[in-house]
């Protein structure tokens, strides 16, 4: 009768994860898993490297006032114009007035609620 005596390894594993996740509501998983290993003492081995996706990424139901119409519209001279006069005055248009401005949007619970929003122009460079 033959009997083996000795240490075997039943699996060994190495895994690594990036994952980017969208939570609570819907559920969204995304990124790349790698996996490394053997099973019976490296009688068979192993080498895995793929992407997944699960869930439908959320689309953001609300907007807000900014989504569409930036706050800046224009600016002169154009960013990274070149040959620019050295007396060309700076200026710059905006699309909201330059004093504290409401907007009302509908929450998840589908009632109103209204924001205020102002702005400061720090610094014009060029």
């Amino acid at each position: 009768l033959w009997v083996w005596k000795g240490d075997l390894s039943f699996m060994e594993l190495e895994a690594v994860a990036k994952m980017d996740a969208g939570l609570p509501n819907p559920i969204y998983l995304n990124g790349d898993v790698a996996m490394e290993g053997s099973v019976l003492d490296g009688i068979i081995t192993f080498d895995l490297d793929f992407e997944f996706e699960l869930g439908e990424a959320c689309q953001n139901a609300n907007s807000g006032p900014f989504d569409e119409y930036p706050i800046i519209a224009d600016v002169i001279p154009e960013d990274k114009a070149e040959k620019v006069h050295l007396f060309t005055q700076l200026e710059a248009a905006f699309n909201f007035p330059n004093e504290p401005f409401s907007y009302t949007e509908l929450n998840k619970k589908g009632k109103q609620i209204t924001r205020t929003f102002t702005y400061e122009l720090e610094l014009i460079r060029l």
